[in-house]
């Protein structure tokens, strides 16, 4: 019986973790596709004629994150 019960415990404990990492995925999944359009959009923008500046106060991103964000753009 504690065989059993360890084996059927396993399977829903594996059960649980690959649902738990499903979601995660998702969820970064997610933000990296976010992530990838507002560094298009941000893009696109300043090869259209925005100021740098103008470009991240319209998207609502801190200027702060901007030496993140440029060697993405450059991509």
């Amino acid at each position: 019986k504690f065989k059993e019960g360890f084996e059927i415990g396993l399977k829903e404990a594996r059960e649980e973790l690959r649902e738990e990492g499903r979601e995660e995925g998702r969820e970064e999944g997610i933000l990296h596709g976010e992530e990838k359009a507002e560094i298009r959009i941000l893009r696109n923008m300043i090869v259209n004629g925005y100021k740098t500046d103008e470009a991240l106060r319209i998207m609502g991103i801190p200027e702060a994150q901007w030496e993140a964000l440029k060697a993405k753009i450059k991509k």
